[in-house]
């Protein structure tokens, strides 16, 4: 935690010990109840409030409040249906694309840069026409 900066993942007495450590102040301006994280790991009568002046900065990274950690989630428990949701998301992740795919792809791009060349040069051949127009009813005025 102290070389690297990341959060334990484990709680406890001694975690808690470090972070007020590192992030404790005396006086501080925040009181942050870290009791989400530590809840059920520390001894008791032992509270999981730090005080401190360092929030928005790595404290608030590696503890952020309780409302982030809802938005949080990544990975969800589906109970039975755990092992089909794995093969699901092996077979997925092995899907190949086959050369054909690409060879379609390839002829797609390719058309769209010829028409996209075609339509730039067909405007520039248009404006120099243009300006002929204009230089020959200058002349014949």
């Amino acid at each position: 935690m102290d070389y690297i900066g990341y959060t334990s993942f484990i709680a406890g007495d001694t975690v808690l010990e470090y972070v007020n450590d590192s992030y404790g102040v005396v006086g501080g301006e925040y009181n942050v109840d870290l009791s989400y994280f530590f809840d059920g790991t520390l001894s008791e009568g032992v509270s999981a409030i730090v005080t401190t002046d360092t929030i928005g900065r790595q404290f608030s990274a590696q503890y952020p409040d309780s409302e982030a950690i809802t938005r949080c989630a990544v990975m969800m428990d589906f109970g039975s249906q755990n092992d089909a949701v794995i093969d699901m998301w092996a077979r997925f992740k092995s899907t190949e694309i086959s050369v054909t795919t690409y060879v379609i792809l390839g002829i797609i791009v390719a058309a769209i840069v010829v028409m996209l060349v075609l339509y730039l040069v067909k405007k520039k051949k248009s404006k120099r026409h243009q300006r002929k127009k204009i230089k020959q009813a200058t002349r014949s005025a």
